[in-house]
């Protein structure tokens, strides 16, 4: 075959340049109207910033590769849906891995776009960056790196399911991921990612992190989690093995209102868990495993819930040492951790309730814990609802003639402790306290 000379793209303001050649195809400009990109014209070379236009859609087919070159981005003001195959990604990456790109960004809050089954890599300036509403699942995300967010930078509503996330960095917050948005991360892998606050993940907006594994990340404060304000709610999720120049290996609690209930969170750093403002924590492996470490290391005056965790020891001097509270400041409160397990829990025991992929529906209860009654609001599809005290006896039961999209129940009767909230989809642990 004779060889091919150099090819120059002009681009026209508001017009789209898309030339094919070979199996090739060089995009550029503006999508003025709905278009779809497949493996017949794979791969497509992004030689400029490319935009998806309000009100248009471009569909990505499994198999595509988007090849972008140095500091080009694609935009979707529209829809863009990317799902490819597990055995038949979607790449996005660099025509030249020693110059980036710059971001897939999603601005439109109205219209949903969907990344699943996608390779994302070598991208420079945070490769997602949503202000919108976007879904990303089942995808790999690595060696990226930004400001905020190597991984995902999120100021809009995001659901994060079941990625793998791994060896991106930010130079300031979240290595892997930076929330100042609304946030549902669940189930993911989020390794070998490094920020200045936030390692794996930093937020200032309000986040739910569920059945993930954030391990191997280093930051200066919050090498698995830094959180600086907001709400969070943090389950069944394992923690370990991160670490930090300064606090909170695992967790760091700046400004925010924190739930940590049933995770498995280790390291040995100065101190696994940081705490500066509202922290509340449950039934979770803690430990730090540094001879002077401290696993809860708490600055404010306020005292802290922390009963039935598992302290990796029964030994309540060992614990009292592991812990900087009142009685090594007395201008802190005290962190109440007694009573506390006396075995560890198990992670990943049951099956969690998760977001649904088509409708982003979940069945929620609260409050956590309860004390004389708790809500309980669920799609339609959630029924078969009973009750299940630790020993595993059912002790209430609810037919789905009794139900509606939220209902309030009484928990008189109950004593204190732990109980299990099984249906047709899965289980909810929740903690009464009387």
């Amino acid at each position: 075959m004779k060889p091919m000379g150099k090819i120059i793209i002009y681009t026209v303001a508001l017009s789209i340049a898309h030339w094919a050649f070979g199996g090739t195809t060089y995009v550029s400009g503006f999508l003025k109207r709905n278009t779809t990109w497949d493996s017949r014209g794979s791969p497509y070379v992004i030689t400029g910033d490319v935009y998806v236009d309000s009100g248009v859609s471009l569909y990505i087919l499994p198999g595509v590769k988007v090849l972008f070159t140095g500091g080009k981005k694609l935009v979707a003001k529209g829809i863009l849906t990317a799902i490819g195959f597990e055995s038949c990604p979607i790449i996005f990456t660099a025509l030249d891995t020693l110059s980036p790109w710059e971001q897939l960004r999603f601005i439109s809050p109205v219209s949903p776009c969907s990344l699943k089954y996608c390779e994302v890599s070598y991208a420079c300036n945070s490769a997602i960056n949503n202000s919108g509403w976007l879904y990303i699942g089942y995808s790999t995300l690595s060696r990226n790196s930004g400001v905020l967010g190597g991984a995902i930078y999120n100021s809009g509503t995001v659901l994060i399911i079941n990625n793998t996330i791994t060896q991106n960095s930010a130079s300031f917050k979240g290595g892997a991921t930076c929330n100042e948005g609304g946030a549902f991360i669940i189930g993911n892998t989020i390794t070998q990612n490094s920020g200045y606050w936030g390692g794996g993940v930093y937020t200032s907006g309000d986040i739910k992190l569920t059945n993930n594994k954030i391990t191997g990340n280093k930051a200066g404060y919050g090498g698995g989690i830094y959180i600086y304000s907001g709400s969070a709610t943090i389950t069944y999720n394992t923690i370990t093995g991160n670490k930090v120049d300064y606090g909170g290996g695992g967790i760091f609690n700046s400004k925010g209102s924190v739930s940590v209930t049933d995770n498995t969170i280790i390291d040995t750093t100065i101190s696994t868990i940081w705490n500066n403002a509202y922290i509340y924590l449950y039934h979770n492996n803690l430990n730090n495993l540094r001879y002077w470490g401290n696993t809860f290391f708490n600055t404010t005056s306020d005292d802290v819930t922390a009963r039935y965790n598992y302290w990796f020891t029964l030994d309540t001097e060992v614990i009292n040492q592991k812990i900087y509270d009142y009685w090594d400041d007395s201008t802190k409160g005290k962190v109440l951790y007694q009573p506390f397990l006396t075995e560890p829990i198990g992670i990943g025991e049951e099956k969690i309730l998760p977001f649904r992929d088509n409708s982003h529906s979940i069945l929620s209860l609260y409050p956590i814990p309860g004390r004389s009654f708790f809500h309980i609001s669920f799609p339609p599809d959630i029924y078969d609802i009973k009750i299940y005290d630790p020993s595993g006896r059912m002790i209430k039961e609810l037919t789905p003639s009794h139900l509606s999209k939220e209902l309030k129940i009484s928990l008189k009767g109950f004593r204190s402790g732990v109980y299990f909230l099984k249906t047709n989809k899965g289980v909810i642990k929740f903690q009464v306290v009387k």
